[in-house]
């Protein structure tokens, strides 16, 4: 006897989907449990063995958890603002958005034949407004807000700015005083450039000191950013180790 394992899988893929049997309920009063995987880059023309290589384990715990009658919460998006999506952009002359549509397309037909538990219907893409006006609404609450070292938390930068205009500050020196204290400020830092590609490179971009994209030497260039006063958090952070 043969089995016909394409049409098998095409089968039973077709039945998950229409019987939506990973899709998360908002409440059914089960414990909830949620998890997530770092969303792919829509770079290539399709998956590499690297992406169903990280995805297998937190599949395995999103099971374990079904099993034991949680509601799980495993959803997958796709990170379409790195460079990989540009580089591949310019190579194939094409609008990133029109390479990311089309890469997300493939990415998410590959995944479903894997037979992962995304919930389908929460998908979607860092380029997505929906998604980055909370990014943007993040950004400016940080624009806004200073640490109050007495109080140990974040607060209003306007707080700030009437204590110093009752201390009779200058407006120039409340300007500077309020983007000292700011959450995010922007300043001069240095940063991997590959001259080739014309980029900023984070560290994890780096082969032995070149660009790993191109082979190109690596250069340290002075470049005026957004930075996040993460410090300002430091012993928090520390100290909340110890509840983990």
């Amino acid at each position: 006897m043969t089995i016909d394992m394409k049409m098998l899988a095409e089968k039973w893929q077709k039945k998950w989907k229409e019987s939506g049997v990973y899709k998360t309920q908002e409440s059914n009063g089960k414990p909830k449990f949620y998890i997530l995987d770092m969303f792919p880059y829509p770079s290539g023309a399709g998956l590499h063995v690297g992406h169903p290589k990280g995805y297998v384990a937190s599949d395995t715990i999103a099971r374990k958890k079904m099993l034991e009658r949680y509601n799980v919460l495993h959803p997958m998006g796709f990170d379409t603002f790195g460079l990989g999506t540009e580089q591949y952009a310019i190579d194939h002359k094409m609008k990133p958005q029109t390479v990311a549509e089309q890469n997300i397309s493939t990415y998410i037909s590959q995944l479903e034949k894997i037979g992962f538990t995304y919930d389908w219907e929460r998908s979607f893409s860092t380029a997505d407004p929906e998604y980055y006006k909370w990014t943007q609404s993040i950004f400016l609450k940080f624009y806004t807000h200073y640490y109050d070292e007495a109080e140990g938390k974040a607060k209003p930068i306007s707080i700030l700015e009437e204590k110093l205009k009752k201390e009779g500050k200058t407006d120039s020196e409340i300007r500077f005083i309020l983007d000292s204290e700011r959450l995010a400020y922007l300043d001069y830092k240095p940063i991997n450039r590959c001259p080739h590609c014309k980029t900023g490179l984070a560290n994890e971009d780096l082969d032995d000191g070149k660009c790993e994209r191109c082979g190109s030497e690596v250069e340290q260039k002075p470049m005026r950013q957004w930075v996040l006063r993460i410090t300002k958090y430091a012993q928090r952070l520390l100290d909340g180790l110890d509840a983990l």
